[in-house]
């Protein structure tokens, strides 16, 4: 789940990058046949970036609302359960290992 997560943000950047790349060239082709000054120009990319910023925001709070809704539905472990779980069978196992050595001891008697 992680990896998808992460796979559909770098695209999400990508395409924003090439988005923003494309508007930025498309406004210096107007800007050059006069078509809107500069200052029209960089008003305009400022605010795709403003846009861009804002749908950011909101994309990110819905990716975690879904990952919070997601893993409630398919009950996964929390990191601290799984560390709690990890110290008990450490335990565990060094309590096996020590009646296992005791039980070795005792048969050779």
């Amino acid at each position: 789940m992680k990896d998808f997560i992460k796979k559909s943000v770098l695209f999400g950047v990508g395409v924003y990058s090439k988005a923003q790349k494309e508007l930025d060239k498309n406004i210096k082709s107007l800007i050059k046949k006069n078509k809107i000054t500069k200052k029209e120009g960089e008003a305009m990319l400022s605010k795709f970036i403003e846009n861009s910023k804002k749908t950011e925001a909101k994309l990110q709070a819905q990716i975690k609302k879904e990952a919070v809704c997601f893993a409630k539905k398919v009950a996964l472990a929390k990191q601290k359960d799984l560390l709690s779980l990890e110290k008990r069978v450490k335990k565990l196992e060094a309590r096996l290992k020590t009646k296992t050595a005791a039980k070795k001891r005792n048969n050779k008697k």
